[in-house]
């Protein structure tokens, strides 16, 4: 079995200071050769080279761009992740899109694993174990962040079970405003 060495804090801290500095003054971490790390930060484990693959970065912080659409859809559009619930007569289902169009997560008390503890598939009960599921979906995949736009009245006691057990599982019923990124000073504005 192997076993996993953790450095303390304080030299994580200094070994990571350290890579930064060489990537800014190596430059930039786009740069395809990889930047000069001296002996002692190597033993520390520190490589020098830092590659941020995670293609959401930009949603989670806040700086891509929401798509706007236009004014005269009737659904917004203006949205990283959105999330949609359907109540029909036999079932409950709840899924979050992506913006461009992509189902992301689902949960459905069409699932066997999930009806079979039920004993009624569209009751309120129902509605409540299906925004637990898709919570803990959510935070699997890495989405704490979701927006909510009802179409169903917010007194209805399926969405209020349904919203009360997604937002107490930890994932926010709203998403972050984009920030609006100055151009350096020298720069004209495009």
């Amino acid at each position: 079995m192997a076993t996993v060495r953790l450095l303390p804090i304080s030299r994580w801290l200094t070994c990571v200071s350290h890579c930064v500095r060489n990537v800014s003054t190596s430059g930039g971490a786009l740069s395809p050769e990889r930047p000069h790390v001296s002996a002692a930060a190597f033993e520390k484990g520190c490589t020098g080279y830092y590659c941020n693959r995670n293609p959401r970065n930009l949603e989670l912080l806040g700086l891509a761009d929401k798509p706007k659409g236009f004014e005269t859809k009737n659904q917004r559009v203006d949205y990283y992740h959105r999330l949609m619930l359907d109540v029909s007569s036999r079932h409950v289902t709840a899924y979050v899109n992506h913006s461009n169009g992509v189902k992301v997560v689902e949960a459905s008390t069409k699932e066997f694993c999930i009806s079979r503890h039920l004993y009624k598939t569209s009751d309120v009960c129902a509605a409540l174990n299906v925004g637990r599921v898709l919570a803990e979906r959510c935070k699997e995949t890495g989405l704490y962040r979701v927006m909510w736009e009802h179409k169903y009245d917010r007194e209805h006691k399926k969405v209020k079970a349904f919203i009360k057990a997604f937002s107490r599982s930890g994932v926010r019923l709203h998403e972050p405003k984009v920030r609006k990124t100055l151009p350096s000073p020298g720069t004209l504005p495009i």
